[in-house]
């Protein structure tokens, strides 16, 4: 199990990452954007830290959606949001009804007054989490209560309708790379144009994007998140891999030209030629790459 200041720093990575996507984009943030989903993942790890085992009288196993529905009455605004998740048909699950209500609080800027609220009553608290759980020690909880605080400006977009929360977290649908569809190739190319830096600042993040569903996979198995949640277009993962290959053995354009009448910048002409001419060697090893699913996409990844 992760460590209480590791779950904590985690949630507040997430909350910096939002706010700075939210003054981008200047609109509610939705399951289009992947850092939604990250930072949802977060809040239900710190929650469920050190939480006890409680079942119901039929054995079916209690979550973190009673403890933090019951005693909602004395927040009106949440009272609604409560009921409203209890009106939802689709969802049979504690699990489910608890991550539609992280979702609607953030959507009515009620996170952070839920969890207040819950953690509120001391008594109840002790009675659903271990000693040493997040929400059982106070600094801990307000350093968590004043990370969530921190997203009041930031609104969200998160419809429930549909969702099999009962199952899985929904994730994004990678409208960011334009609604025509190559809005993002674009974009990618250009940063590929501008230099090798930006072009390893492209895969790094790409990198740890990968990480983050692959430890959903680890952490929650059975939720399947890749294959049935994430509606990757892979052709068009493909092409941009591609577009990255090509970039690399053909080098990245906009270097400065020598003049062909300065023999010294020839003699230094003739030397670049060389060396590109030994790192195109190199890098024209590079295999074609092949993305039919998503380890492939890593495979790619790890031979770039």
């Amino acid at each position: 199990m992760d460590e209480p200041s590791e779950l904590l720093k985690e949630v507040e990575v997430h909350v910096d990452h939002l706010k700075v996507l939210y003054g981008e984009k200047k609109q509610p943030l939705s399951d289009d954007t992947s850092e939604v989903s990250f930072f949802c993942r977060s809040v239900e790890k710190v929650i469920r830290h050190l939480q006890k085992e409680r079942l119901t009288f039929w054995g079916e196993r209690r979550d973190y959606w009673e403890y933090l529905s019951e005693g909602s009455g004395r927040v009106k605004a949440l009272e609604t949001v409560v009921k409203h998740v209890q009106a939802l048909p689709q969802l049979a699950t504690a699990q489910g009804k608890g991550r539609a209500l992280i979702r609607l609080c953030l959507e009515h800027n009620l996170l952070a007054d839920c969890v207040q609220n819950a953690v509120s009553n001391k008594r109840r608290t002790k009675e659903w989490y271990h000693p040493g759980a997040i929400l059982l020690t106070d600094q801990l909880s307000h350093a968590f209560i004043s990370a969530l605080y921190d997203l009041s400006e930031v609104n969200f977009d998160l419809s429930s309708a549909g969702l099999n929360l009962d199952e899985m977290w929904p994730s994004f649908a990678l409208k960011s790379f334009g609604s025509d569809g190559t809005g993002g190739r674009k974009s990618i190319l250009k940063m590929l144009g501008a230099g090798t830096r930006e072009a390893k600042s492209l895969m790094d993040s790409a990198t740890l994007q990968l990480t983050y569903l692959e430890r959903a996979i680890e952490e929650e198995a059975t939720e399947m998140f890749v294959r049935q949640e994430v509606p990757f277009d892979l052709k068009l993962v493909a092409t941009l891999l591609g577009d990255i290959r090509s970039s690399l053995i053909g080098g990245i354009p906009g270097h400065a030209h020598h003049n062909q009448d300065d023999h010294a910048h020839q003699r230094q002409q003739h030397d670049d030629h060389a060396h590109r001419h030994a790192h195109h060697h190199t890098l024209g090893a590079l295999p074609d790459l092949t993305v039919g699913n998503m380890d492939d996409i890593t495979s790619c990844l790890l031979v770039l």
